[in-house]
């Protein structure tokens, strides 16, 4: 059969969140855990100190591993222009009104930055690195001075301005999922983050470092798009094929649990098994970028990428080469053909609309194995 277009399969650039992502976030009342949280107001000259020492700390998505960071590369790095941050600073010396600072203190006592990451640097790079303001939307008192060039009153009320600095501390201290939850609700305004956004911040980093290994191969980028996705889509589809591929039989609702509880598992260092899955996934990558098929494995209806389609067809390509050495792309051609003459009712019910329900979930990836096995498999 031919696959009709599917409205719900997104393209790999729509910064907006889907529907499956959407869906990925939606409330979990289960899950809540404690925290509490403490207000102090911080002036500047202390808050940049703070940072110069590394008693609060910013991470960044592949960022250098950081000894002091429990849960790391969540911010997306250091994004505003120039030109924000001279509107930003000029805000500070005309003394106007800003927007508090969030943290979260770590076990070490040091404390995280959870929300604020623009506005800290912004303020370092001022005091610190000599930035000088531009010339275009900034009053004449301030236009194309350092710190250290603006008069004396305006450096010490620069200095002293006073941020609200929201500090929290989850129980038990450290605590993942209540991290989790607080930085979903924290950033629910403006451009919403997916789950798997917010599930980097709140990892370690052996895993999340393995997973971007993965996703830098170069077969993998050649199926995928040639450049990494701005939303960290492919990053998350790769954290779906392996947590599938290990375990989808124990697979269950939310889907971000099952793909965290992965993370959890693999928190301090990478297991054995996820690295074999690894081994494999990288074998499954070579094979279908040699077919005939190639980069459309991935797109049954087009240009677009269905995840669904994807995570169970690498599962069943996964589990195929794990029971088969001998593998190859010709065996893989003639596989897809099987595994791409699907109803179009059946191909509704498992690769279109809530597809990580669990009948769904149960159902594609029993497919995909069909599809995938070894012959003498098929009856197993």
């Amino acid at each position: 059969m031919i696959l009709e277009p599917n409205n719900d399969i997104y393209e790999e650039e729509i910064e907006t969140l889907t529907s499956e992502e959407k869906e990925d976030l939606e409330y979990d009342e289960d899950s809540l855990k404690s925290i509490s949280h403490t207000s102090n107001d911080f002036d500047v000259y202390g808050l940049v100190r703070r940072l110069n020492n590394n008693s609060i700390i910013v991470p960044r998505f592949n960022m250098k591993r950081n000894e002091d960071i429990d849960s790391e590369k969540f911010q997306r790095g250091f994004v505003w222009k120039k030109s924000q941050i001279d509107r930003f600073i000029e805000s500070v010396l005309m003394e106007f009104p800003i927007p508090g600072i969030f943290l979260v203190k770590q076990e070490n006592n040091k404390n995280l930055v959870l929300d604020g990451q623009q506005r800290l640097e912004s303020l370092r790079i001022f005091l610190t690195e000599k930035h000088r303001l531009g010339h275009k939307n900034i009053g004449s008192s301030f236009q194309g001075k350092t710190f250290d060039e603006l008069p004396e009153e305006y450096q010490r009320s620069f200095e002293d301005y006073t941020i609200q600095t929201t500090t929290i501390q989850t129980y038990p201290l450290g605590d993942i999922s209540s991290i989790y939850q607080i930085y979903e609700r924290i950033n629910a305004g403006g451009t919403q983050l997916s789950a798997h956004e917010i599930r980097i911040a709140l990892f370690s980093g052996p895993i999340v470092e393995y997973i971007s290994e993965l996703n830098d191969l170069k077969e993998w980028r050649a199926l995928y798009s040639e450049n990494p996705n701005k939303r960290l889509r492919d990053h998350e589809l790769i954290s779906k094929i392996i947590s599938f591929y290990l375990d989808y039989r124990s697979y269950d609702k939310p889907l971000k649990k099952f793909i965290s509880d992965f993370y959890q598992k693999n928190k301090e260092e990478v297991l054995q098994n996820t690295l074999e899955a690894g081994e494999i996934f990288k074998k499954a990558c070579k094979i279908i970028k040699q077919s005939k098929v190639g980069r459309d494995a991935l797109r049954p209806t087009g240009k677009s990428i269905n995840n669904a389609w994807s995570d169970a067809m690498f599962v069943g390509v996964m589990n195929r080469i794990k029971n088969d050495s001998q593998y190859s792309t010709v065996d893989f051609e003639n596989d897809y053909k099987s595994y791409s003459n699907i109803e179009q009712s059946f191909y509704v019910d498992c690769f279109r609309g809530a597809t990580s329900d669990r009948p769904k979930v149960d159902m594609r990836m029993a497919y995909a194995m069909k599809c995938f096995a070894l012959k003498s498999d098929e009856n197993d």
